[in-house]
């Protein structure tokens, strides 16, 4: 079994309802986040969530799977996801 760890922030309502629906079920925790605009150094800061979520699918086939929630259900640019092998931000 495959753990993800995977950081949205936003609404997350429509995202939770596809983890349920593609991986039966997740933890998740309320985060604080920040990151800095390389273009002109500005610093942005917003609450996120953190999902932990098992899987029995590949790490290829999860990732993909949060890829198409993340593009399908959220507005945001990126999302972080977290496997024991990687980190990657996925991005639009």
């Amino acid at each position: 079994m495959l753990k993800l760890s995977v950081y949205v922030a936003g609404d997350v309502k429509r995202f939770e309802q596809g983890l349920l629906e593609q991986f039966g079920g997740f933890s998740r925790f309320e985060a604080q986040g920040a990151w800095k605009d390389p273009k002109d150094g500005q610093v942005f800061q917003e609450p996120s969530v953190l999902y932990h979520v098992f899987s029995n699918k590949t790490e290829q086939e999860s990732v993909s799977t949060v890829d198409v929630l993340f593009r399908e259900r959220t507005s945001e640019r990126s999302v972080l996801v977290e496997t024991p092998a990687r980190a990657e931000f996925l991005e639009r």
